[in-house]
């Protein structure tokens, strides 16, 4: 069951949108969809160290939950606070249609 209370956090869907360029052709080209409610959980994070490159990677995984939407695929990304998670899988909980739980990867610009 959803609990709507837990979907305290403003984030913004991402994706290719069909634009028309200077010629009058369709391109697709990245922006905002939509703005959700939704639930960020922080699920794992790490650091390694890259074979010939003195920085470290800095990686995290969180699970985002929001409400149910036939619209949001992997293809999709969330912003939330400047912050980019690409969309890695999508549990779209198709048997209860009331919440979609985003397991995503914060990509660092």
């Amino acid at each position: 069951m959803l609990e709507v209370g837990k979907l305290d956090k403003r984030v913004d869907l991402w994706g290719n949108t069909t634009v028309k360029n200077e010629i009058g052709a369709n391109s697709n080209k990245p922006g905002k969809i939509r703005s959700l409610w939704a639930q960020i959980e922080n699920v794992a994070g790490g650091t390694s160290e890259r074979a010939g490159v003195d920085t470290n990677k800095n990686t995290t995984t969180q699970r985002i939950t929001v409400r149910y939407r036939k619209d949001i695929t992997a293809n999709n990304w969330i912003m939330f606070r400047g912050h980019r998670f690409e969309i890695d899988y999508v549990d779209d909980m198709y048997y209860r249609q009331d919440k979609l739980i985003l397991h995503c990867r914060e990509v660092k610009a």
